[in-house]
This record gives structure tokens, C-alpha cells and sequence, in this order.
């Protein structure tokens, strides 16, 4: 009775919360992923503008905003810190208004189009963030938290003479099966509590596993470069392969083929 009671009151709610936090902390990683795709995006397409409304300017700004957004909110899913999320509002807010400057800056018709496409990267961007900073200020219930440490200080009361007693009675004529029993218990108890408050904040960066939001969030911007050629330049630096760029702007390395051996044998024989 003692060992269904430790199962069904203190190890199952404990799994539980550790199996919520570990998928809590998969979105995480997919919201992560998503900003960073939304902010190559945008950039991507303001350094694509025509030269009459300064594509390669409003880059290089664009890319300082991104770079100044990631860094201030990964500082507040750390910290909590409500400066930095004045902060993170107020670059978006700038974000809009540097396509608000190129949507007036040519008077031609196509410019709406593709500015309104910046603005939806700008929204997917603003969802994800809400995504990660709702994460971050919503957890777990504190008091379960407080039920769990004070369920850690009376079980040894509690199941001390249960313990006992199969020690004093057991078949094998000594104390240790209550010995083994009773420390097995205890350290799975235990290892569980530690593990639901460690899993619980994944942006602490304090344990083993959480999640290094400022390197995350401003990875994009070390891939950001104001034209295409410097961009070439900086593949070749660091792969030592060329870029060949085709009229549709397509990058393809080459030596290497785009179709697998295995994948054009099987188109062959189709």
C-alpha cells in the first residue's frame, strides 16, 4: 500500500510535470526557429529593394534593429527585466517605421506590395516573441512547488516505519531489503523534484540544457551581409566554394549536384 501510495500521489504528478516541461521546451525551440526565419526574411527583402529607395542602407539599419531585438529578448526571457521588453516594443515600432519610410520614398505602385510583405514577417516576428515571452513569465504553479518540498520533509516521517517494518520482517532474516528500499525511494524523489524546478525555466541558463537565448535569437545578423556579392565572398571564405548565382537568383555551391546519385539512378530507371 505504502509503495501505490508514493506512486500514484508523488511520482506520477512529478513525471508529469517534468513530460510537460520538456515539450513546453520543444515549442521553445520551434518559436526560436521561427523568429530567426522571420528576421532573414525581412532582411533579405529590404536588401532585395531597387537602388532609387537604398536597399543596402535600409539593410544595414534593418539588420542593427534585428540584432538590438534579439539581444534585449533573450535579456528579458533571462532577467524578467521590464526595461528590456520597453525595449524589444520599441525596436519593433521601429521596424514598421523603416518600411513606412520605404513604402513613401517610391511613389510607384509594386512598392505596396513588397512592403506589405515586411510588415507580415514584422507580425510573425512580434508572434513568436509573444510566444516565447509568455513562456517565460507563465509557468508551473508555485505552490505545487511548495506542495513538493513539503512532501520531501514528511516522507521520511511518514514511511519511516513502513520501511522498518520490511526490514524487520523480511524473508531474508535482515534490514537491508527496508535499507534499499528506502534509499531507492528517496533519491527517485528526489531526483525527480530537482528535475521538475530545473526544467521549469528554460531560459535560466543555469543548468545543464537550457537554452542560450541571446546567441539563438541574434544568430540570423552573422549571416546578414548588405549585398549579395559580399555574401559570395564570405561562402567562399569559409567553405572555399564558389556560389553560382542564376538569373532567378538561386544559389547553388558548386561540386555539388543538386540531384543525389541514388535519386537520379531511380529517375533513370522510372
Amino acid at each position: 500500500m505504502p509503495l501505490n501510495v508514493i506512486q500514484s500521489v508523488v511520482i506520477f504528478p512529478l513525471s508529469f510535470g517534468i513530460g510537460s516541461n520538456m515539450a513546453r521546451r520543444d515549442r521553445i525551440i520551434l518559436d526560436m526557429a521561427d523568429f530567426r526565419a522571420s528576421c532573414l526574411a525581412l532582411f533579405y527583402l529590404v536588401r532585395g529593394w531597387p537602388p532609387q529607395s537604398k536597399g543596402s542602407q535600409y539593410a544595414m539599419e534593418m539588420k542593427a534593429l534585428i540584432h538590438q531585438l534579439g539581444t534585449n529578448g533573450a535579456i528579458y526571457l533571462h532577467t524578467g527585466d521590464p526595461s528590456h521588453l520597453c525595449i524589444v516594443y520599441a525596436t519593433l515600432d521601429e521596424m514598421t517605421s523603416l518600411t513606412e519610410i520605404v513604402r513613401k520614398s517610391d511613389p510607384s505602385d509594386w512598392i505596396k506590395s513588397v512592403v506589405t510583405r515586411a510588415h507580415q514577417y514584422i507580425r510573425y516576428i512580434q508572434i513568436d516573441f509573444e510566444r516565447l515571452r509568455a513562456t517565460a513569465d507563465f509557468r508551473n504553479p508555485y505552490v505545487a512547488y511548495i506542495l513538493m518540498v513539503i512532501w520531501l520533509f514528511l516522507y521520511p516521517v511518514f514511511f519511516a516505519p513502513h520501511f522498518a517494518y520490511v526490514g524487520r520482517y523480511s524473508t531474508t532474516g535482515t534490514v537491508w531489503p527496508g535499507v534499499y528500499s528506502s534509499a531507492i525511494a528517496t533519491v527517485l524523489m528526489i531526483s525527480l523534484g530537482f528535475t521538475l524546478m530545473d526544467t521549469d525555466d528554460p531560459f535560466d541558463q543555469t543548468v545543464l540544457g537550457s537554452l542560450d537565448c541571446q546567441s539563438i535569437l541574434t544568430a540570423p545578423t552573422h549571416y546578414m551581409w548588405d549585398t549579395p556579392q559580399k555574401t559570395r565572398k564570405r561562402v567562399k571564405e569559409e567553405t572555399h566554394m564558389d556560389l553560382v548565382i542564376s538569373e532567378v537568383g538561386s544559389q547553388t555551391p558548386l561540386n555539388h549536384s543538386p540531384v543525389s546519385p541514388r535519386r537520379d539512378h531511380a529517375n533513370k530507371e522510372c
